[in-house]
């Protein structure tokens, strides 16, 4: 059995290593397939996979009109510019070389991250449609 484990991880993290266009941004964070990080939350799987309320990605799918972030107005909103870079949270940043993804710093920094941008885009909305013009009824025929 213990053979068996040893060859499969063998071969994810081989096929693991064979993607080299994409999920670069998360194999930075999990170097090797079998390396599984601190226990992933809604929060820290949206920076792990950059799948998330990044303008970058968003950009791609026609959801943002900009790539900047927010908050910084940096020209690339992505994971890493969110978690290594953006000055929203820096004062709350660890060392870098604590976030790494088996640490609870990481887990606590991407939460919070996440949490922040999540209530920034509730805030946005909530102003946006109390400045939409509301449509006119139709009038009642009787």
């Amino acid at each position: 059995m213990i053979q068996i484990n040893k060859h499969i991880l063998h071969l994810w993290n081989a096929e693991w290593d064979a993607h080299l266009t994409t999920g670069q941004w998360t194999k930075h964070l999990i170097p090797k397939a079998d390396a599984h990080p601190y226990p992933t939350t809604f929060w820290t799987t949206q920076v792990l996979t950059g799948h998330g309320l990044f303008q970058a990605y968003l950009h791609q799918y026609k959801r943002s009109e900009s790539c900047s972030c927010p908050h910084c107005q940096h020209p690339n909103d992505t994971a890493e510019h969110a978690l290594y870079h953006c000055t929203l949270h820096a004062d709350k940043r660890p060392p870098l070389d604590q976030l790494t993804t088996d640490s609870a710093q990481f887990r606590y920094f991407a939460t919070l991250v996440m949490r922040s941008r999540w209530q920034h885009e509730a805030q946005l909305t909530k102003e946006h449609k109390t400045q939409a013009p509301r449509k006119a009824l139709p009038a009642a025929t009787s």
